[in-house]
């Protein structure tokens, strides 16, 4: 009987260590951080064939349907930012510079 408790509590601790050891965007929208990455590695290519980043989404050769609700900003000739809302106040963010995903939240 202990031994099914005790298994039975580590299940139902599984999904709180989880959320607490991995970033939150990966794992709660990753469709949207894989539809984000295929929008970095092309800005990327972009800038390579190009020098410089491209003004908008719209001059990727992406479908709008995989560019849809996805926000671009050009901070300067190194640094982009890509943003995504996931509910209100919420949103993933990909900064160029730091190379990775982030979930920020307004609260």
């Amino acid at each position: 009987m202990k031994k099914i408790f005790v298994i039975s509590l580590i299940l139902l601790l599984f999904p709180l260590l989880f959320y607490i050891l991995f970033p939150y965007c990966v794992w709660k929208h990753p469709f949207i951080v894989y539809r984000g990455n295929a929008i970095v590695r092309t800005i990327e290519e972009y800038k390579c064939r190009n020098q410089s980043f491209p003004p908008n989404l719209n001059e990727l050769n992406i479908s709008a349907e995989k560019i849809k609700g996805f926000f671009y900003e050009i901070h300067n000739d190194d640094r982009y930012i890509i943003w995504i809302g996931t509910t209100l106040g919420e949103s993933i963010q990909f900064d160029s510079t730091e190379g990775k995903w982030r979930f920020s939240s307004d609260n």
